[in-house]
């Protein structure tokens, strides 16, 4: 179910991008128009022809970057906790998914503990003794086992992105010093 969810995703999400490029080539062509004009370029639609192909490469080019930014493991770390990574967190992996009225963030990573509890603190966290989560389908690196065997897990429901829900679970094990943090939030 989810699988389907993420193709609708990315299909509403390619919908915007050709709505965002349309606009641009107006943006474009209003800009365009008058300078070929004013500048007196010979020959105005062959330089609107090879400009236009520019504008699009440079549309793409940044919604890419974007992108390619934003879902960085570490810029998601940041994003979530407010900070970069401290330098004793390491192994990052996380997986971000946010559109129009849901979203989800996993993120696996190895610290210290003086690093989660500054990061509980952060997310105003508190001990959660009997763990019922139930999460979106999870990324093959996410290997946590059942409940049973969750050494410390903490749960905060604090609204920081915007969502009527949210909720947040971080799971450490102090023997292998491995954190996972799900979080989720729906309209």
């Amino acid at each position: 179910m989810m699988r389907v969810m993420h193709v609708l995703a990315a299909f509403f999400f390619l919908l915007l991008l050709i709505a965002g490029a349309i606009i641009v080539f107006a943006i474009f062509l209003t800009v365009w128009i008058p300078a070929i004009f004013i500048l007196k370029i010979k020959r105005k639609w062959r330089a609107t022809f090879y400009a236009t192909p520019l504008v699009g490469l440079l549309y793409v080019t940044g919604i890419v970057g974007i992108f390619w930014y934003s879902t960085r493991p570490s810029v998601v770390f940041e994003n979530t906790f407010g900070n970069p990574p401290p330098a004793d967190v390491v192994d990052i992996k996380s997986e971000l998914y946010t559109f129009a009225d849901s979203g989800h963030v996993f993120m696996q990573f190895k610290c210290d503990r003086a690093t989660i509890d500054l990061l509980i603190a952060s997310q105003s966290m508190t001990i959660d003794p009997n763990p019922q989560i139930i999460w979106d389908e999870e990324p093959d690196w996410w290997l946590l086992g059942s409940a049973r065997t969750w050494p410390e897990c903490y749960r905060s429901e604090v609204n920081k992105k915007g969502f009527a829900t949210e909720e947040a679970v971080l799971i450490y094990d102090l023997n292998t010093k491995q954190a996972n943090y799900y979080w989720y939030g729906i309209d």
